[in-house]
């Protein structure tokens, strides 16, 4: 059984984070408004050094936005929010990365999110290109690279 290891105050918090990440907009629902912080629960729950990384660099964004409002990084106004990220990102930039990866991870394989942009889990084939058989002419770009590998002898 996995642990829940944000509060309902901690994923109030997340999502507050989640949706400056990525805001809703063009009828794709922000970070925050779907199932992300399970994502993120489930990510943790198996690496303590992930674990870790978030525990610090929400704590950073926690101390940054009490400057701006003791109270609730929640109540703060959005433009705020997103440059308190951008300070917690130019001086924690790993741990930022960290952050932004996995929320985008968790945004684009989260189904309501992929089948808004018609991004659907099925094989190439049959609804991919018609490819005639023989026809090889797909793969003239990558054939003009060239060698992208070593030679092993």
């Amino acid at each position: 059984m996995k642990k829940e290891l944000f509060t309902k105050g901690e994923q109030v918090f997340v999502k507050e984070i989640l949706n400056c990440l990525i805001p809703p907009g063009n009828e794709l629902p922000g970070a925050g408004e779907i199932r992300i912080v399970e994502y993120l629960n489930d990510i943790l729950n198996h690496s303590t050094e992930l674990k870790r990384t978030f525990a610090y660099i929400f704590k950073q964004i926690q101390i940054e936005s009490k400057i701006i409002n003791p109270e609730d990084f929640k109540n703060i106004p959005n433009s705020k929010k997103e440059n308190i990220l951008k300070k917690i990102e130019k001086r924690f930039p790993e741990c930022f990365y960290t952050l932004i990866l996995h929320a985008y991870n968790g945004y684009y394989i989260n189904s309501n999110v992929t089948n808004l942009l018609g991004i659907y889990a099925r094989p190439p084939q049959p609804l991919g290109y018609d490819i005639e058989q023989g026809d090889l002419g797909l793969t003239k770009n990558v054939i003009s690279r060239g060698k992208i590998y070593r030679e092993i002898n």
